[in-house]
């Protein structure tokens, strides 16, 4: 019993200490530097204008027809809107930063009802809402407010929502609603909506014209975001097709966006690919003549692999995939994984895979079902924190 005691405690003060680096961090990076893609976006929303004003050289951004653009997708500049108009009202300052912050938090909170209906305990559902936000990829993710991050961030908030709505009230044009909202924020994690509909055709209980029904309910706002996103593109770019990604000024001239020939490249970064060791100079006089150098590991371009970054979702292979909800998980990762590995790049300087967070949201669910009884052990907690505590070291080796 004095164990579950303190491993209570320990969650929450692991929990107050990494949300204030998450809001410190934000901050800070948003005053010292200048990310704000969507706040300028929104800002044109709100001016009736597609393009940037105002452009920053830590932002990418698209050239075109003499005018910039973000790439991105534009859901996080309309949730941005009424709070940038009235700080342009009051003539203050809005950092996007505050909305990544929320989003984070959001995430934290659904993942831990998520848990809950699947009927873990209140303090195991913390351990792995924890463990979804700061013991994985994610971690990194929401530390810096840069605008791709941030469309990351928010669209796998929504597909929490469409997750937690499927568990529960399972509304299809709910379902599709947030799919939708995802999709606006970045188009591969708007892919997810492929597990709801696998679910709707597999599903025994369904017949027919159920099945049908639901799937009208859930692609109609879908359908219709398809075709929002497609005028969007074309009123920027004149093209239906075009969202200006080939056409960011970072993009290296002759290259494809997808190409099989990634795949070996991405697998290796994704999946093996660890952390650096040097070596640097021990400053304390007595102790060098013993150890004259110090090891010391970093994470080098482009990031160490997933599990070494998200060890807990190990676990995911102890799964019963004799579930129909676990196979339909794993289909849609595979399926999302594989076009990943055809991108041409493995992302920025990160910490681990960033594009993982896409289907991180599937993977939580089959951790969820790995776990068995419902129950953390002291080993899996101790993990989670474990892990936190070490992003957050190559988080620092990375970035500062």
């Amino acid at each position: 019993m004095e164990h579950r005691h303190y491993s209570s405690k320990l969650i929450l003060i692991f929990l107050i200490i990494f949300t204030s680096l998450i809001l410190i961090f934000n901050l800070y990076i948003n005053v010292i530097g200048d990310f704000s893609g969507y706040t300028e976006l929104a800002r044109s929303f709100i001016n009736k204008r597609l393009y940037l004003v105002h452009t920053s050289i830590q932002e990418d951004y698209v050239l075109y027809d003499g005018k910039y653009y973000l790439h991105q997708g534009p859901t996080p500049a309309i949730l941005l809107i009424p709070f940038v108009f009235i700080s342009d009202l009051f003539k203050a300052p809005f950092y996007q930063s505050l909305l990544h912050v929320f989003v984070f938090l959001g995430a934290l909170f659904i993942c831990f009802r998520i848990s809950k209906s699947f009927k873990y305990n209140t303090k195991d559902s913390l351990y792995l809402a924890y463990a979804f936000c700061l013991a994985s990829v994610y971690q990194s993710i929401s530390v810096i407010p840069i605008s791709s991050y941030l469309s990351q961030s928010v669209g796998v908030f929504f597909v929490l929502l469409a997750i937690y709505e499927f568990l529960g009230k399972k509304r299809y044009f709910v379902i599709g609603f947030f799919s939708a909202l995802a999709l606006a924020s970045r188009f591969i994690t708007g892919l997810t909506i492929m597990f709801f509909i696998f679910e709707i055709f597999l599903n025994p209980k369904y017949r027919l014209r159920e099945k049908f029904a639901k799937l009208a309910s859930l692609s109609t706002p879908y359908v219709l975001m398809v075709f929002v996103l497609m005028i969007y593109n074309y009123l920027r770019f004149g093209n239906f097709l075009d969202s200006g990604y080939t056409k960011v000024t970072s993009f290296p001239t002759g290259n494809s966006l997808f190409a099989f020939s990634n795949i070996p490249m991405n697998f290796y970064y994704y999946f093996i690919k660890t952390f650096e060791v040097s070596f640097v100079e021990n400053r304390n006089i007595l102790i060098s003549k013993l150890i004259p150098k110090l090891p010391f590991l970093k994470v080098v371009e482009p990031g160490t692999s997933f599990f070494v970054v998200s060890p807990i979702f190990l676990s995911v292979f102890r799964a019963n995939f004799k579930k129909r909800i676990v196979r339909l998980s794993l289909l849609t990762i595979l399926i999302i994984v594989t076009i990943l590995f055809t991108y041409y790049s493995p992302g920025w300087t990160q910490v681990g895979p960033r594009y993982m967070i896409d289907v991180l949201p599937f993977l939580f669910l089959l951790l969820l079902y790995s776990i068995k009884p419902r129950q953390l052990s002291i080993k899996i907690k101790f993990v989670i924190l474990l892990s936190s505590l070490f992003n957050f070291y190559l988080f620092l080796s990375v970035f500062l």
